[in-house]
């Protein structure tokens, strides 16, 4: 196996927050970076014409592998901290697999005999067990590493297009499918089976097109990014609301939407096509970064986001070029593309026990509440239920309250009697 190395000390900062990673020679620019998985300060990330990046020190150096170079590599996925496997587009490559935290990969499968060939994700439900889905046939392929073959299941109508999967468990997995297949601009749909694909229930419609992403952050906690924002459903895909509208043209969410990415439950981040947004409420609200292109690379899109942290996030890009941040990516300083955040109103004030807040949840935004005393501390936060929130516990006096919309606030003040 042949492996180059490459120092990589000179950077170029982007924006306040962002680095850009200048890769060394033999020239990357055309490779891709098509997916990548982060671990603390270790990255592994491939390209998408062969080559796989192995980093200990959060890409201050690097390794790179060319031992598949020519092959299409698909998706990364990881099992474990040590085990994850690389699903390509080749029948000649098929999948490889590393049990060294992506040191170095090995081909396991041939891509004949699984039905890899068309694939355009991949996800694990167990160390034996993965599901592919092929943006060639529409269908979900479920591969046993021990029988090696893959079994199609989940075929759909040739008017959807398989966009992602997400296995929660080892027989419950949900599909994004993009309902305009024909036209390649449609509304994006949830289906999950909870019988390992035998049958499959369509979920409720997200409010968002095209190309999309997302997470399932518990059991009944999902995100979905896409074309025009970001949606959430707090009951398992039977119901979503929107959390975040991008109305900003030059981040070119019209046409393309990359990646989502949560390192836990709270912490997450999106990627559209030039922007990146983060959460720190478990999606409830988002605020844009300040992640910019190097002046050279307007034209390059990313392809992926991974984090290891709330702090340290890496993105790769179409033409080679790798950009991380050390302080979550900042927030940027020209937020044109969130709700605008309501005017706060409060009523009745003084109150005994339920304190009415104005503007509805109707509004298009989602808002949390925070009640504190009059020295700053936190009392304590949540949700309105109704548009109001019970006050009835707490001890008469001086209290304020802070409403949250999309990264902006407003307070104001209230007696309780």
């Amino acid at each position: 196996m042949l492996i180059f190395l490459g120092i990589c000390y000179n950077f170029n900062v982007i924006g306040q927050s962002w680095q850009w990673v200048q890769m060394e020679t033999p020239d990357t620019t055309a490779e891709g970076m098509q997916d990548g998985k982060l671990f603390g300060d270790t990255a592994v990330v491939m390209g998408g014409g062969g080559k796989i990046f192995y980093s200990t020190n959060f890409f201050q150096s690097y390794t790179i592998d060319s031992t598949y170079t020519g092959h299409a590599l698909e998706a990364l996925e990881f099992v474990s901290r040590n085990t994850g496997y690389i699903e390509t587009n080749d029948l000649s490559c098929g999948l490889l697999i590393t049990n060294d935290g992506g040191a170095t990969f090995q081909q396991i499968l041939n891509g004949a005999h699984t039905g890899l060939a068309g694939g355009s994700t991949v996800q694990f439900a167990s160390g034996d067990t993965f599901y592919i889905g092929s943006s060639a046939t529409n269908y979900l392929y479920r591969v046993g590493l021990s029988f090696h073959y893959a079994y199609p299941i989940a075929p759909f109508s040739n008017n959807y297009a398989l966009v992602q999967i997400r296995v929660s468990n080892d027989s419950t997995i949900y599909l994004l499918y993009n309902q305009g297949a024909t036209s390649g601009f449609g509304p994006l749909y949830l289906i999950r089976s909870n019988n390992y694909g035998n049958s499959w229930q369509m979920l409720a419609e997200t409010g968002l097109q095209n190309n999309g992403d997302f997470r399932l952050l518990d059991d009944t906690t999902i995100i979905v990014a896409g074309t025009l924002g970001i949606a959430k459903s707090t009951d398992g895909g039977n119901s979503f609301r929107r959390v975040m509208l991008n109305n900003n043209t030059g981040d070119g969410i019209n046409s393309t939407m990359r990646a989502v990415y949560f390192p836990s439950h709270d912490t997450g981040f999106v990627a559209f096509f030039q922007s990146v947004y983060r959460t720190y409420d478990a999606g409830d609200t988002w605020v844009k970064t300040d992640f910019a292109f190097d002046s050279a690379d307007l034209l390059s899109g990313i392809e992926f986001i991974t984090a290891s942290s709330s702090q340290k996030v890496i993105v790769g890009c179409q033409y080679g070029e790798i950009y991380k941040t050390t302080n979550g990516g900042g927030i940027a300083t020209d937020i044109t593309n969130v709700y605008p955040l309501p005017t706060l109103t409060i009523s009745p004030n003084p109150t005994l026990g339920p304190l009415k807040i104005n503007p509805p949840t109707n509004t298009g935004a989602n808002y949390n509440v925070e009640v504190m005393n009059v020295l700053g501390q936190t009392i304590y936060k949540t949700y309105p239920t109704n548009n109001q929130i019970d006050v009835s516990n707490l001890a008469p006096g001086i209290y304020i309250i802070k409403l949250q919309v999309n990264g902006a606030s407003q307070t104001s003040k209230f007696v309780k009697q």
